[in-house]
């Protein structure tokens, strides 16, 4: 039975309540990392806090808990100004189908960094809910040339574990046919001058830490602040699911689970009626013909169905321009391996790219993994494998800086503005608020706003926000202003701030610079409730809210 709301605007206001405390007294650097996917079976239940570079610790939004996590290996640096972490939902575990196929499971690859699987490990990542795996028909003779979405609902010990799904996939995968389990990672960035094994990332799934990362064109040092951006694939619309990406009506997965033990929902996609070396074109009514020019450019194309070009599926590419709709033509930033066929289904999604800015500099650092370790690369300039240099801001970023993407919105009729918005606050104690509009140009376009709601209120050290890309039509991020107490929030869609109900009951210490803002969400069917959670200066106090309006 769905949840049914009938809260009340001005009589139903929100209330912060004090929860479980954290283990220890938050510090300088430290950094909360979580899921901002729109489905509760989806997204990860837990708000992870980077208090030290030897392990993390969690919060559970299900049970009210806290609890350490595996030690690992030290990131490189210190834990001061500037250490950050973020949770990125699609770069799991991926590899080639194993053991013998049934519709129902599989083996996994050996597991990554010598991981040993524990029984049913994968069958509940905190509410009690598994993971989910996409498997890609895309291997030789025998594969379906389908895509589909399953949660995970038991698996075998070992380093190559048998995974067992909750309901049937529609095809029996193939020995050659690829995987990728969305249970995300955590990448970690030490402070001081960067060296080896100042950015690393925790598997989430097996718990696991990878070697040193690469570091080539990263800030030559960590400090002042630093926030960043993930534009993940699996950050959608918020009337939309993970793996359906901007815009589609067509459908693919038809078995696909809202949640576990929930309603059968296919997923939406585009369908393809011309198809060349390096470019793809859509539909001439419905689902991508309404594009404008370059509406998602820096975006990203995902091939998800193809049952005449089977090895097609899977492919992703960066879209470098496209005409408008009807029967928008998509450029693409390298020729496909294998050209879909005409008919072949895909969805337009962001490109899995990091945005990152600190150290007090007007650079964007920007960091292209693609969920594969090829694929890792910082970039200041342009990148033969696909890492984009975007445009740098106008003016240093400083103490306070804080930056949210528009991903979670749907555009107004006019698209006045989009979802390749992302809005930046400065910090060091000045007005300035941008956005930078990856879709603008070639390595997207900065411009400067100043909202008449807000002309005098400066964002400093302590300043941090949080998007909330589930309730209000997913126009807002929230931000705790400087260590006061108050809270402000920004619409947008429309460009406007709003003031937000303080927390009264908050305690704060000497201010840091911090990330100390989190969201989570509870959602059955259409009904959502996130909850914005707030960590105190120099504190172990944890407070949350229900947004409700």
């Amino acid at each position: 039975m769905s949840t049914t709301l009938s809260f009340k605007q001005k009589i139903d206001l929100p209330e912060w309540k004090p929860l479980a405390s954290a283990l220890a007294n938050t510090a300088a650097g430290n950094s909360t990392a979580f899921d901002l996917r729109n489905e509760t079976g989806q997204a990860n239940p837990n708000i992870f806090l980077m208090q030290a570079l030897t392990g993390l610790t969690r919060y559970n939004t299900v049970t009210d808990g806290w609890s350490e996590m595996t030690a690992f290996t030290t990131v490189g640096g210190t834990m001061a100004v500037g250490a950050y972490c973020v949770f990125v939902p699609s770069h799991g575990i991926s590899g080639v189908v194993g053991g013998s196929p049934t519709t129902t499971s599989f083996t996994l690859a050996t597991l990554p960094n010598s991981a040993t699987a524990l029984k049913n490990q994968f069958a509940n990542k905190g509410d009690g809910v598994g993971y989910k795996i996409r498997v890609y028909g895309n291997g030789a003779a025998g594969s379906s040339g389908l895509t589909n979405e399953r949660f995970i609902v038991a698996n075998s010990s070992g380093t190559a574990p048998v995974i067992t799904v909750d309901t049937a996939f529609d095809f029996t995968p193939a020995t050659t046919d690829h995987y990728e389990i969305l249970a995300g990672r955590i990448y970690m960035l030490g402070a001081g001058t960067t060296a080896a094994g100042y950015w690393k990332a925790m598997d989430v799934a097996t718990g696991t830490i990878s070697g040193n990362l690469s570091i080539s064109q990263l800030a030559a040092t960590i400090g002042t602040d630093t926030e960043g951006v993930m534009l993940d694939e699996q950050y959608v619309p918020y009337n939309r699911r993970p793996g359906e990406g901007f815009l589609g009506t067509d459908t693919y997965d038809t078995n696909n689970l809202t949640t576990l033990g929930g309603s059968t929902t296919p997923l939406k996609c585009n369908i393809c009626t011309v198809v060349a070396n390096g470019t793809i074109t859509g539909t001439v009514a419905g689902g991508d013909a309404g594009v404008a020019t370059n509406q998602f450019r820096n975006f990203q194309i995902r091939i998800v169905e193809d049952t005449t070009n089977k090895t097609a599926v899977g492919q992703r590419r960066k879209i470098t321009s496209h005409t408008a709709g009807p029967s928008p033509v998509y450029t693409l930033y390298s020729n496909w391996t294998v050209n879909p066929s005409v008919g072949a289904k895909f969805v337009i999604e962001n490109n899995n790219d990091l945005l990152l800015w600190t150290n007090a500099a007007t650079v964007t650092y920007s960091y292209a993994a693609g969920g594969f370790a090829a694929d890792a690369a910082w970039a200041t300039v342009t990148l033969s494998g696909g890492a984009t240099q975007y445009a740098n801001p106008g003016t240093a970023m400083g103490a306070g800086c804080s930056v949210e993407s528009a991903f979670s919105i749907v555009p107004d009729a006019g698209k006045n503005v989009l979802q390749s918005y992302i809005y930046w606050l400065r910090g060091a104690a000045t007005v300035t608020m941008a956005y930078l509009d990856i879709a603008a140009g070639a390595n997207g376009v900065w411009t400067t706003i100043a909202p008449i709601s807000q002309t005098t209120v400066t964002f400093s050290a302590g300043t941090c926000s949080a998007h909330d890309p589930h309730a209000n039509q997913g126009r807002y991020f929230y931000v705790a202003l400087n260590v006061t107490n108050r809270f402000l929030r920004f619409d947008m869609l429309n460009q406007e701030w709003e003031p937000w109900t303080n927390n009264q009951g908050m305690t704060q210490g000497a201010v840091l610079a911090a990330n100390y803002l989190a969201t989570s969400v509870f959602s059955d069917g259409s009904t959502k409730i996130p909850c914005l959670y707030q960590l105190g200066d120099t504190s172990a106090t944890f407070f949350g809210c229900n947004i409700t309006v």
